[in-house]
């Protein structure tokens, strides 16, 4: 996603009021590019997290999204925030 930028105008009634719009054209730049890595580091963030246990109660108190595969079973389950449960994939 690219954000918008602020539009250049040449010319300015006083060098106060050029001085104060370049000002503001610097932070918004700024503000941009901060997003723009904010953005990048969430698109690579890992979706999930994946946890090896005996037993989902093992895991304690999981985040939505996570994964788990329960060794004596040999299933993977995913924790469901909604309805606060886990549910099976296999």
């Amino acid at each position: 996603m690219r954000y918008p930028e602020l539009s250049y105008y040449k010319y300015m009634a006083t060098k106060e009021l050029q001085d104060l719009y370049m000002s503001i054209q610097s932070w918004s730049g700024q503000l941009i590019n901060e997003l723009d890595t904010r953005d990048t580091e969430q698109n690579f963030k890992p979706a999930t997290q994946i946890v090896t246990a005996v037993t989902t109660t093992d895991i304690g108190r999981p985040n939505g999204g996570f994964v788990v595969y329960i060794e004596p079973t040999g299933k993977y389950y995913g924790w469901n925030a909604v309805t606060s449960a886990w549910d099976a994939f296999n």
